[in-house]
């Protein structure tokens, strides 16, 4: 934003003429570039509104008695903020979390009470299998307490070499819950139509995508989230 004076043939100048805005403000007379306007209905943003509109009104909806629950289970459980490590997340907030993310695999559904023991799920042994005509993503290994967890898995398209690996170009791919008694299990997911929905082809054998995995406790407002990798598609 710059500031700038008129002469006596041009007392004043307002609005925006291609990419630059004339204005009056605080500072007198100004002019700055405009910035490039972001579509605001994709759908991926119009299913966000939609969540949290949905979301905000299923925490009115609740009891008091389980607001506090909520709110309980905040305090026990405590998540930091990502824009305030130094303070943790409100029952409201981690109610927001967990139905933000119940939500992608299971719309409408609602944890009302958070009710339970916190547990733990670390999962091992993961493979991204093309046969071809199926693209597969298996976890043979997984390892919790507390259940039941559902794995929710998110993938990034085919990645070029020696590319860096950005967290935000992952993409949810589907969800499934763990089989199997604690505390070993097992997870998989069909991605043959996913896949190509989100980026256009399925991914060759040899290449390599990001891959980031969520687990979430269905009876509590736990949430465990595994550190990326970058996977090997297989035969």
């Amino acid at each position: 934003m710059a500031r700038i004076k008129y002469t006596a043939l041009v007392e004043s100048i307002r609005g925006s003429i291609q990419g630059t805005t004339f204005q009056r403000n605080a500072y007198g007379y100004t002019v700055k570039g405009k910035p490039n306007m972001v579509n605001p209905n994709t759908n991926l943003q119009s299913a966000s509104k939609r969540n949290m509109s949905g979301i905000a009104q299923a925490w009115s909806s609740l009891s008091d008695s389980d607001r506090n629950a909520w709110d309980t289970w905040a305090a026990t459980n405590p998540v930091p903020s990502r824009l305030n490590p130094d303070a943790n997340l409100t029952g409201f907030a981690q109610f927001t979390r967990w139905h933000n993310i119940r939500w992608l695999y299971a719309y409408g559904d609602v944890l009302a009470n958070p009710s339970g023991t916190a547990g733990s799920v670390e999962s091992f042994q993961v493979e991204l299998i093309n046969s071809g005509t199926v693209l597969q993503f298996a976890v043979q290994d997984i390892v919790y307490t507390e259940g039941p967890w559902v794995m929710l898995a998110f993938f990034s398209r085919v990645l070029k070499p020696s590319q860096k690996f950005v967290k935000s170009w992952t993409r949810f791919m589907g969800a499934d819950t763990i089989t199997g008694a604690s505390p070993a299990g097992f997870a998989s997911l069909i991605m043959t139509t996913s896949y190509p929905a989100k980026f256009g082809s399925l991914p060759p054998v040899g290449s390599q995508v990001a891959m980031r995995l969520l687990y979430q406790n269905t009876t509590n407002g736990q949430i465990v989230t595994q550190a990326s990798e970058i996977i090997t598609v297989v035969s």
